[in-house]
């Protein structure tokens, strides 16, 4: 067992002043014991950029490749994110990134049981089920009920995001009397621009208002995985920022070893 970043030591007087109750070498014994479980690693998948696959992956890490490109328009649209000078306001200074292919409306038929409509949450299902079949299992059958879902999340679902968006729309829209390149403009035609601007894009993402904002929530990434193979273990999303994965993997060990 780990204590404040070490092993608990019988010279550490601040560990033992904390366990001083009851009879300490056998608290220590029993923490050695507890510390020895091991927990094995039997199915593993992901998706990653430029890799759809695991042994994608690995091939192009051996390949000496990478995936970093000038992103496209769809990613980062550079008229309104980005400006060469670093620190601006809003924007970002670099164009090149790694990204990561995501389709709206993935077909699969392994989906069809899912409780989530966010292209997010049914990759996150589909990686887990590929999970299952690496490990040598049936993901159609999953012959383990007392299993759980531990899932690393920083962020909203993919849908989620679209929907603060459009609903964001009218104050993002009104943002533009501030800059003074479009204050210059006659009113007559900054009107109609506001007016089609909000238009078009509430155009491209109505389809977003089809969707409760609860069915949209990070949590039912690990949900959707747990109501698809039929799990009665517990199923939950760890934001712990940039350490979000390992949180998720500590807490999953730690019920491995209850």
């Amino acid at each position: 067992m780990v204590l404040s970043g070490r092993l608990l030591r019988f010279s550490d007087r601040r560990c033992v002043s904390h366990w001083h109750k009851g009879n300490i070498e056998e608290k220590v014994t029993n923490v050695t014991e507890n510390r020895t479980k091991a927990v094995a690693v039997v199915g593993m998948a992901g998706r990653f950029p430029g890799a759809p696959t695991k042994e994608a992956f690995w091939k192009m890490l051996l390949d000496g490749r990478y995936n970093y490109a000038e992103l496209s328009s769809d990613r980062l649209n550079q008229y309104l994110y980005f400006s060469p000078l670093e620190g601006a306001t809003g924007t970002t200074y670099s164009k090149v990134g790694a990204a990561f292919e995501m389709v709206r409306a993935p077909q699969n038929n392994d989906l069809s049981g899912s409780i989530t409509e966010d292209p997010g949450h049914q990759v996150a299902l589909a990686v887990a089920l590929d999970a299952c079949r690496d490990a040598g299992y049936s993901s159609e059958d999953f012959p383990f009920r007392r299993a759980g879902v531990f899932m690393g999340c920083t962020r909203l679902s993919l849908l989620g995001c679209d929907q603060m968006f459009v609903k964001g729309l009218p104050v993002v829209l009104n943002y533009l009397n501030q800059v003074p390149a479009f204050t210059k403009l006659a009113s007559s035609i900054r009107g109609p621009i506001l007016r089609e601007a909000r238009q078009r894009l509430q155009e491209e993402y109505a389809f977003t208002s089809r969707f409760a904002a609860h069915r949209l929530a990070s949590k039912l990434a690990a949900w959707n995985i747990a109501h698809t193979l039929n799990l009665s273990g517990p199923a939950m999303v760890m934001d712990a920022a940039c350490s979000s994965s390992l949180a998720a993997l500590s807490l999953a060990a730690r019920a491995l070893s209850a």
